[in-house]
């Protein structure tokens, strides 16, 4: 993704490096509700894992700064992608 750097939060080098992108938040309040299992097998982040029976905590942990980056709203987000890989 050309927003990969977003999605990881890795633009800042102050910042730990996500193991997960950040996800909107009614898209992580599903991902929880239906699979928050699978999270032990996408990422070593045991932070993450320890979050698992918290779903405000969880979410919380994988939200982004700016709203305008999270997973999956930034694929369809027009502003970022009207002119994207336009010179």
């Amino acid at each position: 993704s050309p927003y990969a750097a977003h999605l990881y939060d890795a633009e800042d080098p102050s910042t730990p490096l996500r193991t997960v992108p950040g996800l909107c938040e009614d898209y992580c309040l599903d991902m929880w509700q239906t699979c928050r299992g699978l999270f032990r097998h996408l990422s070593p982040d045991r932070e993450l894992w320890a979050l698992e029976g918290n779903r405000a905590k969880f979410c919380r942990y994988l939200s982004l700064d700016d709203v305008d980056y999270c997973f999956p709203y930034l694929l369809v987000n027009e502003n970022l992608n009207s002119n994207l890989g336009r010179v």
